[in-house]
Formats: C-alpha cells, structure tokens, sequence
C-alpha cells in the first residue's frame, strides 16, 4: 500500500433519487464484505452520499474482551485498538521513545526494536511534547515493515520543533483498522454495521445521517420529551435519560412517537459526519 492521505469519495449527484439503467452506478459496494481489501478503498476512507450518510471503510478485529465475537447489522461496532508502551506485534499503537535526534523540517520518525506490519499506521496519529511544552501532532502516511527491528513512520507535515534521542511520542494506528463488537465500557463506538463481516474482513460502517439501530430490550421514545439516544455496551440504543450522562451519544430520534409507547424508530446518527 502507497504511503498517502485517506480520501473521501462523494457518490452519485445532487438529490437522493438515484437514476436507474444500464451503466448506472449505485452504492451496493458499501454492504459487501471481503477477506481482501478493495483496490479502490484504503481502509478509514470516508464515502458521503446525496442524501448525507456517511460511511468508513473498516477491518474487523475480532473481540479479545467479554462480548460475542462477530458483528451484527444495526449495531454499534467499536473502536478495539490499544496503545501500550511495548515492541510485541500484538499491542495496536505504540508509546515510546524515538531513537535519534528529529531535526526540524524532518517528516519521518524513527524507532528501535518494532513489530508493524507495513503500513498499518497509515491513517492514525502521531503526538509529540517537545521542549518547552509545546505539542506537536502529525497524521501518518505510512510506515516501515519491521519484526523486531527498526521502524520508520512517514508523517503528513514537517516536525517544526526538534527533538531529542529519546522524545516520548505516542503512535495511533488507523483506528478503523481496528473495528469489532465488544460489550467493554471502555470502548467507543465508531459507527454502526450495516452488514455482517467474518473475522478479519473489510467492510463499511455508517457513521452519520438517518438509520434504524437496535434498540435492545427497554425501547426509546416512550416519554415526552425523550429525544437523545446512547449507546448501550452492546451497541444497541437506551433513552439518554439521568444516570447515563457519561455514556457516548448515538445521536437523537427523528420520527414522532405516542406519549408513553416505545416505538421502532430511526435516528439521526451523529458521530463523524
């Protein structure tokens, strides 16, 4: 995979009527599933149709906490990764130091003793806290294959402050590399699966616009003036009622529902747009 910048991709034209016939192009591609990456998608590109959904190309990884393993339409998916200040292969980031001197206009960095397939940076993050406090933040294009070796990470922009030999950064893979169902508290929804992937696909996921999502077992709509949706640790959808503040937000209903019944109703889902 070349080194680059995530790409969106806006589909169709103006209005949300698509045109039908030989030749017309539609958008059947975001609910197929591979084992293969697409050779027209790097996995975080972001598709926005007519009407305003949007969408992230994914990969699954599988569930390592207390959930069921697989994913599941009309449910929130999450984001899996870890960053842990370790060389195994099997921590997802990376915190630590860089290994030499980074010279101001440098646009790579440089790390001993690695374990990263190639290019399964490309599309996270980079922060670096250089001298006197000051905060550097960088997107990553790219980096190095390495098995317990060095490694080097391609970045978006010039470093504008250097660094010394042994500057702390923190390394954030792609986060949409990886995506799964997990019921953890401590993890983020990144969308909303609208197919069913096995282990290990590529697949896409909504993260903003008009969707049923599950509504698990208590329903939501039922009281007036009931909203704000969340999530539940399952992905499925609660009532953003008193007592779950801190719970992340799915986003707010859109249909009317009768005062005191729970109703099937879509969403307006607002997580990245």
């Amino acid at each position: 995979m070349a080194k680059g910048i995530a790409k969106v991709e806006y589909v169709g034209s103006a209005g949300q009527v698509m045109p039908q016939g030989a030749g017309v192009t539609n958008w059947d591609f975001l609910y197929e599933t591979s084992s293969v990456e697409s050779t027209k998608f790097n996995v975080g590109d972001r598709v926005v149709l007519p009407d305003g959904r949007a969408f992230r190309y994914c990969k699954e990884h599988t569930s390592t906490g207390t959930g069921p393993a697989l994913i599941e339409p009309s449910r929130g998916v999450k984001f899996l990764f870890d960053i842990k200040g370790t060389a195994s292969g099997t921590a997802d980031g990376y915190s630590g130091n860089v290994d030499r001197v980074q010279a101001v206009g440098d646009t790579e960095l440089h790390y001993a003793t690695q374990t990263f397939a190639k290019d399964v940076l490309r599309g996270g993050y980079a922060h670096m806290t250089t001298a006197g406090n000051t905060h550097q933040e960088f997107g990553i294009i790219g980096n190095s294959a390495c098995n317990a070796s060095a490694m080097t990470v391609y970045l978006d922009r010039p470093i504008s402050v250097a660094c010394t030999s042994t500057q702390f950064t923190y390394l954030m893979p792609n986060p949409y590399r990886f995506i799964g169902r997990d019921t953890d508290s401590y993890n983020s929804c990144a969308g909303v699966s609208i197919s069913s992937p096995a282990a290990g696909d590529y697949f896409w996921i909504q993260t903003w616009g008009l969707l049923w999502i599950n509504q698990g077992p208590d329903g939501v709509g039922g009281a007036a003036g009931e909203r704000r949706v969340i999530f539940n640790v399952d992905g499925s959808l609660r009532t953003g009622e008193t007592g779950n503040d801190n719970s992340q937000t799915a986003g707010f209903i859109v249909d009317m529902t009768g005062l005191g019944v729970d109703a099937k109703t879509f969403v307006m889902l607002q997580i990245s747009p």
